[in-house]
This record gives C-alpha cells, sequence and structure tokens, in this order.
C-alpha cells in the first residue's frame, strides 16, 4: 500500500503542529462528542490528536492511516500520555474491513485528501450503526469559488491535496448517503503566509509558486480566498460537521 508522499516525509513536523494539537477545531469536535461511547473509529490520524482527544470519550478507538511514519508518531503521543485504548492500523480507509459497528467516525483535516467522495460516504454508512455519527473537520472551499482558485492553490502548496468541499456539498453528500446534520460550525483561523505554508518553509520552490499564484489574482479573486496581501494573512475556514446515520443505503 503506497504512503502518502507528503505525510510521510514531514510526520514529524505535523507531529509538533500547534494548530493540529490545539486548534479550535479539535475543541469544537470535542464539544460535538457529548456522550460516553464503546467503538470509535478514527480515519486519517495522522499523528494522533484526534484519537487522544477520542480515547478520553470512547472505550475502544481504531485509528487508521495509509502512512506508517504518521502512525508511528501518534503511537509516541499515545505513549507519552499514557494512553492504552487506541489501537493503530496501517491502511487506506477505503479498503479498511471491519466486522464491528461504531458510534462515532472521525476525520479531521484529512477528507480533502480522498479522490473519491461517494466512497468516504458510503463506507461510513456501512461501518456506523444506526444513530451512530459522523463528524467531519475540514479545511471549506468558498461558496462563490468558480474556478475553484481555493483548490488549485492547495494542490501547489501540496500535491497529494484533491479537493475541499463547500458546504453546499455537504448537504448533498450527507442527504445522498443516509445521514442527517445534528450539528455544524465554521471557525476561521487567522494565519500568516509561513504559517499556511507549514511544514514547507517559506524560502522554497513551492512556496515561491504558491506567492505567485496569489500575487497573478485579481483583488476580487484574492476576496474570495480570505488572502490579504498587503499583510499577507490568510483567513482560513473550516467547517466542523456532525451528522447521524438515519438509514442504510
Amino acid at each position: 500500500m503506497p504512503e502518502n508522499p507528503f505525510f510521510k516525509n514531514y510526520a514529524n513536523e505535523y507531529s509538533k503542529s500547534k494548530s493540529h494539537k490545539t486548534g479550535n477545531d479539535l475543541v469544537v469536535l470535542d464539544e460535538m462528542i457529548n456522550f460516553r461511547s464503546d467503538n470509535c473509529l478514527d480515519v486519517a490520524t495522522g499523528t494522533g490528536f484526534t484519537a487522544l482527544e477520542l480515547s478520553k470519550k470512547c472505550k475502544n478507538v481504531i485509528a487508521i492511516d495509509q502512512t506508517q511514519s504518521m502512525i508511528d508518531k501518534a503511537k509516541e503521543l499515545m505513549d507519552s500520555n499514557g494512553v492504552h485504548n487506541v489501537n493503530f492500523l496501517n491502511t487506506d480507509f477505503e479498503k479498511f474491513e471491519s466486522r464491528m459497528k461504531y458510534d462515532i467516525i472521525t476525520i479531521r483535516r484529512a477528507l480533502h485528501h480522498f479522490n473519491d467522495k461517494d466512497i468516504f460516504f458510503r463506507r461510513s454508512n456501512e461501518l456506523l450503526k444506526i444513530n451512530g455519527y459522523l463528524i467531519i473537520v475540514d479545511m471549506l472551499s468558498p461558496e462563490n469559488d468558480v474556478q475553484d482558485l481555493f483548490n488549485k492553490l492547495e494542490r501547489i502548496r501540496d500535491r497529494t491535496h484533491i479537493g475541499a468541499l463547500k458546504d453546499k456539498d455537504y448537504e448533498y453528500y450527507f442527504k445522498k448517503f443516509g445521514f442527517k446534520i445534528i450539528e455544524k460550525k465554521i471557525v476561521t483561523e487567522d494565519m500568516s503566509f509561513s504559517e499556511w505554508l507549514y511544514p514547507i518553509k517559506e524560502n522554497s520552490e513551492i512556496a515561491s509558486q504558491c506567492f505567485n499564484f496569489l500575487k497573478n489574482l485579481r483583488d476580487d479573486d484574492l476576496k474570495i480566498l480570505g488572502y490579504d496581501m498587503k499583510n499577507q494573512i490568510i483567513h482560513k475556514k473550516r467547517i466542523i460537521v456532525k451528522a447521524e446515520k438515519i438509514k442504510e443505503i
């Protein structure tokens, strides 16, 4: 199974990311899990910050990721926190098989890496219990971005980025695959250009390509992307959405 090359190279940097460790989106996700559960699944767990929060409210957590180096860092995080109820699997979500049905499935800052969103939502329905919850946290593509500039920019920074969804896209996918939205919150994180690039270095060729892409956009396009060229601040929006499985598909 091929590892994601971006995360294989930057696993150590992501394990130190303050945004991933203490971001407001993780706080909101945690608040949405307002009950104790038996079995939870964390998809694309990365370096384990979401799995760590799940471990406090779920009796058993399965955390999966396609990149072994990310899992290695996540295991270190669990060991350092004395957590013993999280089990890791190195696998793709599309290929993940389980006889168990889950109370909660979470995926944080990773859905934009999935090529086929239909497969993701279908598999989530199959793996959840009736009345179980799917909680997604991801960057939000602007509704009025008809040229898909947001995703084009993200793909320059990270070639493994496939595409972030718009708010209306979530409504479509949840309805199509047997879910009902229970809670939704959109948060904005103001980031400097270097913070947005992380873990890419600001003096790298990739950074130069990203900056040139932004520099060549019109003011209206920059406004759509939430980029303040004068102060080099990006107003990055993230959606946190909790949906209940209401029927089998």
